[in-house]
């Protein structure tokens, strides 16, 4: 069975649907990297691999499912009151390079969709049996059209939705792109590349504002530096 399908087959059944599967193959393009991540590989190594690089990816891989269980968990608190705590959505800071600085990605929501005409980065659910990761790089092929250079996660946003009176858990990437254009999705009616000064004072939500400075600063010499191996996500 191609490895497509094991890994299809494996996330399908309840026994198997919560195991790390770290993905070894010869194929090291994009497509076959964000192919293996999206039918719900753990992680991707290319061969020849080094045994201390497989060493090093397999606690990630052991964590990356924990956080899907996490995430598929919904906490009833012991108090009797009915509000949840549900860690459902993913938002991207999406990245490009320009000389040393770093441009970001700002969206604008289209009419007829929630809160419409806002300033936002990629924002969206996370859906049955997905995990944090393969959302973020769903929402953001969906959204921007977009496979990403590197992923990287940056941290977790709480946020209150009255109307389903539940307290979502954000969890926060950063999505590095090599290319300037952008193939925006039903969401959004148009998008701009800006500095991350420009970017807080357009983007609607407080929240955004210091997700920006924490990626400003984790990227801030166009990679994570000595966290590198800790945060990048793919």
């Amino acid at each position: 069975m191609p490895h497509y399908g094991v890994l299809r087959h494996l996330r399908s059944r309840p026994a198997t649907a919560d195991l790390p599967v770290i993905v070894l193959t010869a194929k090291g393009d994009e497509d076959s990297e964000v192919r293996v991540f999206e039918y719900g590989a753990s992680d991707f190594l290319t061969k020849p691999f080094r045994l201390r690089a497989l060493s090093a990816r397999s606690p990630r891989a052991s964590t990356c499912c924990s956080a899907a269980r996490a995430v598929s968990r919904v906490r009833e608190p012991r108090d009797g009151t009915t509000t949840k705590i549900v860690a459902g959505v993913v938002d991207v800071v999406v990245l490009r390079r320009v000389g040393r600085a770093w441009r970001v990605l700002t969206l604008q929501r289209a009419a007829g969709v929630r809160s419409t005409g806002a300033w936002e980065i990629v924002h969206g659910s996370i859906e049955p049996r997905e995990t944090p990761v393969q959302a973020a790089l769903r929402e953001l092929r969906e959204e921007t059209g977009f496979a990403p250079e590197r992923l990287y996660s940056i941290t977790t946003n709480p946020f209150y939705l009255s109307r389903s009176d539940t307290i979502q858990v954000a969890v926060v990437f950063a999505a590095v792109v090599t290319s300037a254009k952008f193939t925006l999705g039903t969401e959004h009616s148009r998008a701009k590349w800006e500095t991350f000064a420009a970017a807080r004072k357009r983007l609607a939500w407080p929240r955004t504002h210091d997700l920006l400075r924490q990626v400003a600063w984790i990227l801030r010499e166009g990679d994570a530096g000595a966290v590198e191996d800790v945060l990048r996500s793919g």
